[in-house]
């Protein structure tokens, strides 16, 4: 009786190890790569305000005087009553984009609009602008995490991408919106 029981546990340990092998326990396995093209990185991602390349994690100072004229007064976004979590933000407008920083002064946030700066040449990656086709976007980043009528997303490692539709339904490429997860 005591031989059938070491069989029986001996049989359950070598399932469990067979298992957690199977199911990615080797360490050698490739890790799954992100939602879109395998080639776009993280640091891959910028936008082209004013002929000046712009990258989340840039030092906003160091690269304003490339950007030209704002096309109207920055923001200033305060935290919000007793939330210690938040920490001041601002805002620079650009024709076409606008920057976000953090208090640190690091652009942690790149949306790409017509909405509060109108019309500009801004384009993502240097390849793709506003008014362009959605397949433009998915020739560039690969198929979406998620679709349907009115957006599409991306997350590519840790930035996450928004892109808008001009219309419900409609191919045209109405705003490009990116960040680190959880930044806004």
């Amino acid at each position: 009786m005591k031989s059938i029981k070491k069989i029986i546990v001996l049989m359950i340990a070598l399932v469990m190890v067979l298992s957690f092998t199977a199911c990615g326990g080797n360490e050698s396995s490739e890790p799954q790569e992100d939602q879109g093209t395998a080639a776009v990185q993280p640091e891959d991602l910028f936008a082209v305000v004013n002929g000046q390349e712009v990258r989340l994690g840039d030092a906003y100072d160091e690269i304003k005087a490339s950007l030209g004229d704002e096309a109207k007064p920055e923001d200033v976004v305060e935290p919000c009553g007793d939330d210690t979590t938040d920490w001041l933000k601002t805002i620079h407008y650009y024709n076409g984009v606008s920057i976000h920083h953090n208090i640190d002064g690091i652009v942690e946030h790149i949306d790409i609009n017509t909405n509060d700066v109108g019309e500009g040449d801004v384009t993502f990656m240097g390849k793709v602008k506003l008014g362009d086709s959605i397949e433009d976007i998915k020739a560039l980043l690969g198929e979406p995490r998620e679709e349907d009528e009115w957006a599409i997303n991306y997350m590519i490692g840790d930035v996450f991408i928004y892109i808008l539709r001009t219309d419900e339904g409609s191919d045209t490429i109405g705003e490009i919106d990116f960040h680190p997860d959880g930044v806004i």
